[in-house]
Order: structure tokens, then sequence, then C-alpha cells
């Protein structure tokens, strides 16, 4: 009756079929979605995370992005707990530690704030960005006006922003575009065009 539930692999019902879309499961568990609200269950069907969320990323290195009714930001953990308070505008998903994030100044004489989180909600890593992804083998893509280069963990471009669009890092290597709408390629570690743009399509 197009609601969607959970079976496990004997046909048995781990949560009825009474939520708007379930995705798949991440981390043991499974993020739900009804009456345009959002919460978690684990594989056991039970509920972790209440649906009481406009919004939420998805499960990594146990911990969540959620956004409450004010439109802000925060992190909790695989029991609902709040790890991270709900000061932030954006945030992206944990990864190696770390997660980008953006905290708009909220008073006069404070600044807004860009860069990387860790999982005490501190910004470790403070840059203006206008796009960034994800920490993979130590490094992750960042855009600064426009160019996508790459940062290590101490927030030092070790490749200056020349490409038009960069992947997370894979096996040493990120996808590339020189130019915007343009073929792709493969950058090293180093930010060096190793495969030329030459490909028809991209991995992600």
């Amino acid at each position: 009756k197009g609601k969607k539930g959970i079976i496990d692999n004997k046909g048995n019902y781990i949560l009825e079929p009474t939520y708007e879309n379930i995705e798949d499961e991440r981390e043991g568990y499974f993020k739900l979605e009804t009456h345009n609200r959002i919460g978690f269950a684990d594989r056991d069907g039970k509920i972790v995370v209440p649906l009481q969320y406009l919004d939420a990323g998805e499960v990594s290195e146990g911990l969540v992005w959620v956004e409450k009714e004010d439109a802000l930001v925060g992190f909790v953990d695989m029991q609902g707990k709040k790890v991270i308070d709900f000061k932030l505008d954006y945030c992206g998903d944990f990864s190696e530690g770390l997660a980008s994030a953006t905290r708009y100044a909220q008073e006069e004489g404070e600044e807004d704030c860009y860069g990387y989180i860790n999982k005490k909600g501190n910004f470790v890593i403070k840059m203006d960005l206008d796009d960034s992804g994800d920490f993979k083998e130590g490094l992750a893509p960042v855009c600064i006006d426009n160019k996508y280069g790459y940062i290590n963990k101490k927030g030092e471009l070790i490749c200056q922003p020349i490409y038009a669009s960069a992947t997370n890092f894979a096996h040493g290597l990120s996808c590339v575009q020189m130019e915007e709408n343009g073929k792709y390629g493969y950058a090293d570690k180093t930010g060096k065009l190793v495969i030329p743009c030459q490909l028809n399509d991209s991995p992600e």
C-alpha cells in the first residue's frame, strides 16, 4: 500500500511497512522517514534515534548529523544521545575523524566559521571554502574560488585549486575535470594528473 518496512531472510517483519522511505543499511542502522520526520532503527527493528528530525546524514563512525526545527544541525550517536551541540548551519558526515562544517555568526562580534570539525565539535581546520569533500586516505578535496585542490589534515594545501571538479580519494586516486562539464581523468595524491581527462563519465 505504498509503505515500506524491513523483513529478514525468512520473510519475517523486522519493521512493519508503515514508513514512507527506508534507506539501505549503514553501519548496522537504517534511516527511516515518515510524516516528513527522520530517525534510525537497528537491525532488530528497534528505534534508536526517534523520528523527530527534519533531515539527517548517513551514519558514519557511529555518529550522524541531524537537523532540528530551527534548521540548526548537530550530531547524535546511535542511542540518540546528543554528541555535538545543535549550533551548526551545515555539516557533512564524519570520515577519518573529521566532518566538513559551517557555522554562521550568531552575535555581533562573532565570525563565520568554515572548515572541518572533530568529534568534539571543535573546528580543527578553518578555511573559507565554496565546497568540500570527505577525508579519505588522509586528504580531502576542497573548492576555493570555484576551483578544486586538496588539503591534508593540518589544513595545508598539497595541491593548489586547479580542477573544475574533484572526488574523494580511493586507491590513491581522485577523479577530476580540468574544465567544467568536460571529460574526466584522475589525479594522484600530489595533485598531479596521471590519467588524462579523456573519459566520458565519473565513478560517482
